[in-house]
């Protein structure tokens, strides 16, 4: 078979891995690597000599132009396979048969999960893949003799792909690192700029060129290693959970296919969070999810706090409709990301007002919850005593998922330089747990409507 670098041949040509077939193919390591050109070049190679399925995915993708598509195509002309095939608007087939097929996994996700007969799984960009969404994918990927690929830079070691495939992958995985070392076509325009930095920034060298993960990103609000230690924290920290008991809920309308999510309802109880839930459900089933948040609330003997964007404009409502049939009553109000901040004239920091730091109360519900995660953080391991943390259940469901949720956000400035949440990535599906969280920690900025019992 052709390579486009003869470093990987023997990657390719093993058939077993500590006794068994091959299932997994996982090319990691830093930029200019050749590890995608890799992949398509094999891809099609097989392509061309036998009836395959081939799914292509990567975690971002709003168009054909996202996709390796032009790398499969590019590396068909490089090596004389271009004939072979028939290059459609978004799809490849060839004369044997084969088919290519290309998918987004966030905007994709129930397609990827619903498509039958697939030989190669290739995913691209693996790097915000979730332990939830991976247990749903992969188990699709059943014919004879199929294989997974994955084609990464690592991101963060703390990333589900990184921990599952490089630190402790299975034991049909064949994990191999490649740098731009081993890349025998690599330009001189190429070389110079790794050279720069590598005297400029040896640290950002190590991560981009050579492969090696980050600890954690400085960009980011919620930093993932103070949500991993709030898990199970109650158990270490002197912990009161009879405080406020809140329910926050993030209604959504457009089913899991839909990039505005799920919904989700995130419990509090004092200063733990004791329990998550998700659920699909359409815009015209509003009601039904209502009642579904009404009835933890009620259970709990908690309020609810909901977004009121889009579909949630009429959860106030309904709530009020289903208190009228109660003898208790649920307490409940609405959130308003894009309204003004709570207490605007007490200071956040020493010296600046809550309206001075705040662009509006989204930003300000952020930074708080992410100021008791420093803390619980800071408790934990540095021993610094403090009654503003957070504890989440260890038990709680979706954890995996919560996690990036939380950590994903970034900071960002209003032209008069206050603080705002990152806009959200279109092609993200919204992340309904964390703003359910957010919802349920956030600051009192609310009318309350009926009379807690």
């Amino acid at each position: 078979m052709p390579t486009a670098n003869p470093h990987l041949k023997d990657f390719w040509r093993q058939r077993t891995v500590n006794g068994e077939p091959v299932r997994f193919r996982v090319l990691w390591g830093g930029r200019d690597g050749t590890k995608s050109s890799e992949a398509a070049l094999r891809s099609a190679w097989l392509a061309s000599k036998g009836k395959i399925r081939i799914l292509c995915a990567r975690m971002f993708q709003s168009n054909i132009e996202d996709s390796v598509y032009s790398t499969i195509k590019s590396q068909c002309d490089r090596f004389g396979l271009t004939q072979q095939f028939d290059f459609q608007t978004a799809r490849i087939f060839s004369k044997t048969g084969s088919k290519f097929f290309f998918y987004g996994m966030k905007r994709s996700y129930e397609e990827i999960k619903s498509t039958d007969d697939v030989d190669i799984l290739w995913m691209e960009q693996p790097e915000y893949l979730t332990k939830d969404m991976w247990l749903e994918i992969e188990p699709t990927i059943r014919n004879e003799h199929s294989e997974i690929w994955l084609t990464f830079n690592p991101r963060y070691r703390s990333d589900f792909v990184w921990k599952r495939f490089v630190e402790n992958p299975p034991k049909d995985a064949l994990v191999r690192k490649i740098n731009y070392t081993e890349n025998p076509f690599l330009s001189e325009a190429s070389k110079k700029t790794i050279a720069r930095m590598k005297r400029e920034s040896y640290e950002d060298f190590e991560h981009v060129y050579l492969g090696k993960p980050l600890e954690d990103d400085e960009d980011v609000i919620i930093k993932r290693k103070w949500i991993e230690e709030a898990i199970g924290a109650a158990e270490k920290l002197p912990v009161d959970d009879s405080g406020v008991r809140r329910v926050g809920f993030d209604p959504a309308g457009g089913g899991k296919s839909d990039k505005t999510g799920l919904n989700a309802t995130a419990l509090r109880c004092g200063v733990v969070l004791t329990d998550l839930d998700e659920w699909d459900a359409a815009e015209d089933e509003i009601f039904k999810s209502t009642r579904r948040c009404y009835q933890t609330a009620l259970s709990n003997n908690a309020d609810v706090v909901f977004d009121t964007i889009g579909v949630g404009a009429s959860v106030g409502e309904k709530i009020s409709e289903l208190n009228s049939d109660h003898v208790k009553s649920v307490e409940h109000s609405a959130f308003q990301a894009s309204g003004s901040v709570a207490n605007p004239k007490r200071e956040y920091r020493t010296g600046v007002l809550n309206q001075d730091q705040f662009a509006n109360l989204k930003a300000q519900s952020w930074w708080l919850l992410a100021d008791r995660f420093r803390n619980t953080y800071n408790y934990i391991t540095k021993g610094e005593r403090s009654d503003n943390i957070i504890c989440i259940d260890k038990d709680c469901n979706h954890l995996d998922r919560l996690i990036t949720e939380l950590s994903t956000p970034k900071r960002d400035y209003t032209q008069g330089g206050k603080l705002k949440v990152q806009s959200k990535n279109e092609l993200d599906r919204s992340p309904n747990l964390a703003d359910a969280v957010v919802m349920a920690f956030a600051p009192e900025n609310r009318k309350r409507i009926a009379r807690m019992w």
